[in-house]
C-alpha cells in the first residue's frame, strides 16, 4: 500500500469523526504533546529494540466535559533509534476514549488506538500501521488548560516503500509502549 493511499485512508477517517460526533456544544482541546517510549522490530532479515521520542499537536473533543466518549486526533514527528540505525518518523493517531471517571477536575479514560506511520531511514522508508490500547487522564487547571498524560502500547505491521533490490526487508511487525504528555488549551466550553 502506498503512502498517499494510507494518508488518504487517514484523512477520510479523521473526517469522518469529525462528522459523527455529537454537535452539541463541547471543549474541544488543541494543543502541543512531547511523546517518548520505545518497543521491538521484528522483521525476516532480524530483530532489533528501538527508542523514540517526538513532538506534535493533539486535538480532543471532550477534554473535560462529562460524555461518555472522547476522540483525539494526535499528528507528529518522532526520531526514532533502532540498534542498527537512526531515522524520521510521521505519525497520525486516532484514540477513541471512553470516560470511566468524569468529574470537573478529573477525566480518565481508556479506549482502542489506530496509528499509521510514515517512517523515513538512511536505507529506505516504511509505512506502518498498529492498534492497541490507551488509557489516558486530563485534568483541568483554571477554565481553559488541561494536562492529559496518556500511556499506550499495540502492536503493528510495516511495509518497505523504497522498494530497493533486497526483498527481505518488505515486511515486519512490532511491539511498542509509550507515554504522551500534553498541553490543550480548551475552547467551546459548554455549561
Amino acid at each position: 500500500m502506498k503512502v498517499e493511499s494510507l494518508l488518504k485512508i487517514g484523512t477520510v477517517a479523521a473526517l469522518l469523526a469529525c462528522v459523527l460526533a455529537p454537535t452539541q456544544a463541547r471543549a474541544i482541546g488543541l494543543g502541543p504533546y512531547v511523546s517518548g517510549g520505545g518497543g521491538q522490530l521484528k522483521a525476516d532479515y532480524g530483530n532489533a529494540n528501538y527508542k523514540f521520542g517526538g513532538i506534535g499537536l493533539a486535538l480532543d473533543t471532550a477534554v473535560a466535559e462529562d460524555t461518555l466518549f472522547n476522540y483525539r486526533l494526535q499528528l507528529g514527528y518522532a526520531r526514532a533509534s533502532y540498534d542498527y540505525s537512526d531515522g524520521n518518523r510521521f505519525e497520525m493517531r486516532h484514540i477513541f476514549g471512553f470516560g470511566v471517571l468524569r468529574t470537573e477536575q478529573v477525566r480518565l479514560w481508556l479506549g482502542p488506538q489506530i496509528g499509521l506511520d510514515y517512517e523515513d531511514f538512511g536505507g529506505g522508508s516504511y509505512v506502518g500501521a498498529n492498534i492497541g490500547p490507551a488509557l489516558g487522564v486530563n485534568v483541568q487547571f483554571g477554565p481553559v488548560v488541561s494536562l492529559a498524560v496518556t500511556v499506550f502500547g499495540g502492536y503493528g505491521v510495516y511495509t518497505n516503500t523504497s522498494r530497493n533490490n533486497d526483498t527481505s526487508e518488505d515486511h515486519g511487525q512490532e511491539w511498542q509502549a509509550g507515554v504522551n504528555l500534553a498541553l490543550l488549551f480548551r475552547f467551546g466550553e459548554g455549561k
